[in-house]
């Protein structure tokens, strides 16, 4: 087994790039980690929205021009940093350094989150791309890094027109490390699962973000090892190069921003608004959890009354327009493409009757799938207890995050209806997956819960007054 230590310097050269432009566009200087993992999700949402009017306008050069564009940022960002460094060492080296202690379960808890970390790096470099880790997402990688551009073109001839549509931003990722390496080789068939520990360690820190927020250190801590720990987060498709857990860890982001004090921004510059246009950048499905958080926020701003959410929607009306835009621009993609994904749909007469008779059925094979020990543990009959205890007991914003949850897992059992698989198949091989996307938030659920029961139901007063409103 080969280390890729090349491609892994390629990928934190480009983390950082990305964290750089991430920091450019959201007008800060990110100083503790949470906030470069914040600006690196930000800086690949940016330059993947870049990605497809690049390739309008520039052709087969759209690929360079985004390496070139994360290159300037990272040495400006690069040289910003040490300029300053001189002027910081001595305030540095005269502050006297703070020691926080930590409790016998909370070291125990660190340890469970980095046995498996290490797991998934060793197994994500062990093995090799999985089935749609090799036909879809690295070879969009290879026809990206192949055309220059974005490209309804495909690198063989017989390949399913549904392909053309899978978002653009992991392929992004594996291309541009392809592009400054200067080959992409099947030859070398894992070089380029080198991106896929910063999207693992992102999920890390965006989980234990949103977990500290509504809980204290020591649940936060038990929440993200109870995640990392499920064999669905950290290991199988996971490790074989498909684009779930990079959707899981944008989700994750989006999670955290929406609770930290920046996601009250009224300017361009609100995390929030760039992590919505991430999210739907990385895998399809993305469309439909943005779509849930968007109901839930709506429901949040309407307990307010119809004037409040009025108001609301003008007040955010710059970063509305920014996740606006890149959904239109999503759509365009997909309207250049002429193509129609066949696995699901249409919605005609025979649909309908289809979806029908599917009524008990779809749901019933997805819960089997969440009652899966082996894959899921009991976690998510906990989280439907913890779902419960915050919508009876919770506060506003406990509420929504279950119920931003909840409405994603609906909307996922929903589309099976329109499946034009045989779903006593099409589930079993796909539902885990999308779990997959849900699973940091349902651990911060049940986070959230657990403080709430053991505090005696003082709950989230943890929780930032900014992060609120």
């Amino acid at each position: 087994m080969s280390w890729r230590i090349p491609e892994l310097l390629l990928a934190t050269g480009f983390a950082y790039c990305f964290a750089a432009l991430g920091n450019i566009v959201l007008r800060r200087r990110a100083a503790r980690l949470q906030d470069w993992n914040e600006s690196f999700l930000a800086g690949l949402a940016v330059a993947g929205t870049l990605l497809f009017p690049l390739s309008l306008v520039l052709s087969r050069y759209a690929l360079l021009s985004v390496a070139v564009l994360l290159a300037a940022c990272g040495a400006h960002d690069l040289g910003k940093a040490v300029w300053r460094l001189g002027q910081r060492s001595a305030a540095i080296a005269a502050k006297p350094h703070s020691t926080r202690s930590m409790d016998v379960m909370t070291v125990v808890f660190i340890a469970a989150i980095a046995i498996p970390t290490v797991a998934f790096l060793w197994l994500n470099l062990r093995f090799s791309y999985g089935w749609d880790g090799f036909i879809i997402w690295a070879t969009k990688a290879r026809v990206l890094y192949d055309t220059g551009s974005m490209t309804t073109r495909w690198w063989f001839h017989d390949a399913p027109e549904r392909l053309m549509l899978y978002p653009q931003l992991v392929p992004l990722y594996e291309a541009l490390v392809a592009l400054v390496r200067g080959a992409f080789d099947w030859s070398s068939w894992n070089s380029f699962k080198a991106v896929f520990p910063f999207f693992y360690l992102s999920l890390l820190f965006s989980s234990l973000r949103s977990a500290r927020t509504l809980a204290p250190a020591r649940i936060a801590y038990g929440a993200v090892a109870l995640l990392v720990l499920l064999p669905g987060v950290f290991s199988e498709t996971s490790v074989g190069g498909y684009a779930d857990m990079p959707q899981a860890a944008m989700a994750a982001g989006l999670l955290a921003a929406c609770l930290g004090p920046a996601a009250t921004e009224r300017s361009f510059k609100n995390p929030v608004a760039w992590l919505c246009a991430g999210l739907i950048l990385v895998k399809s499905e993305g469309m439909i959890l943005l779509a849930a958080f968007a109901a839930a926020l709506g429901l949040l701003w309407l307990s307010d009354g119809r004037m409040a959410l009025l108001q609301r929607i003008r007040s955010y009306r710059h970063p509305l327009l920014i996740v606006g835009g890149c959904v239109l621009l999503r759509w365009l993609f997909l309207e250049t493409c002429g193509a129609r994904d066949p696995t699901f749909g249409p919605m005609d007469r025979s649909h309908v009757i289809q979806a029908a008779g599917r009524w008990l059925q779809a749901p019933a094979l997805c819960l089997v799938r969440m009652v899966a020990v082996k894959t899921w543990g009991l976690f998510w009959p906990a989280f439907f207890l913890g779902s419960a205890v915050l919508l009876a007991a919770g506060r506003r914003l406990e509420r929504t995050v279950a119920l931003a949850t909840l409405f994603a897992m609906g909307a996922y059992v929903s589309v099976y209806y329109l499946s034009n698989w045989d779903i006593a198949v099409h589930i079993p091989n796909s539902y885990d997956r999308l779990l997959c996307h849900l699973a940091p938030s349902a651990a911060v659920t049940i986070a959230a819960a657990y403080w709430r029961l053991a505090s005696g139901g003082r709950g989230a007063r943890h929780v930032r007054p900014a992060a609120a409103k």
